[in-house]
């Protein structure tokens, strides 16, 4: 039903990645993701930490638009995928859509350092001070559903995601 996956070519490709090898990592994300294809053609759970390396790879490699398309997929397995929002909100251009992106990966894991590290580069891509966009952050918290996915994000069921990866 959630399509075998045994984590292995992920943690292969994660080497790989480290080593800055992104071919031979790219090629182990996509069997992780091969592998764990269900009986409807969609990528089951078992591989969403490979699709969201993908997604890091593509972003190193300034394919937005892919790197995107990846996050969003991650998301799709797993909305409160803590990882992908922190990813996707480095990529994504409208304000408001960051802010509720990183409320999203607050309430997820409020203590995480990396909160620290999204705030200083939104708050440098959308040059307002730090302090502001925590405020900014403090309005939109109390509206974070964790329930539900982030709507605005507009991630819809996958198909062909093997096409073009």
């Amino acid at each position: 039903e959630n399509g075998f996956s045994s984590g292995i070519y992920t943690e292969i490709g994660l080497l790989h990645r480290l080593q800055e090898d992104f071919e031979n990592s790219i090629m182990n994300y996509k069997k992780e993701i091969a592998e764990s294809i269900t009986n409807d053609g969609i990528p089951g759970i078992g591989c969403m930490k490979a699709v969201n390396n993908l997604a890091v790879i593509r972003k190193k490699e300034k394919n937005v638009t892919k790197a995107i398309e990846l996050y969003k997929l991650a998301l799709w397995l797993n909305s409160n995928y803590f990882e992908a929002y922190l990813g996707i909100a480095g990529l994504l251009d409208d304000f408001n859509l960051v802010l509720k992106c990183i409320a999203r990966a607050f309430r997820i894991r409020p203590e995480d350092p990396a909160i620290h590290t999204i705030l200083k580069m939104a708050s440098t891509a959308f040059d307002i001070e730090e302090g502001r966009l925590i405020d900014e952050l403090n309005t939109v918290l109390p509206e974070v559903d964790l329930a539900r996915p982030l709507e605005e994000l507009k991630i819809e069921k996958p198909k062909g995601v093997l096409d073009d990866m």
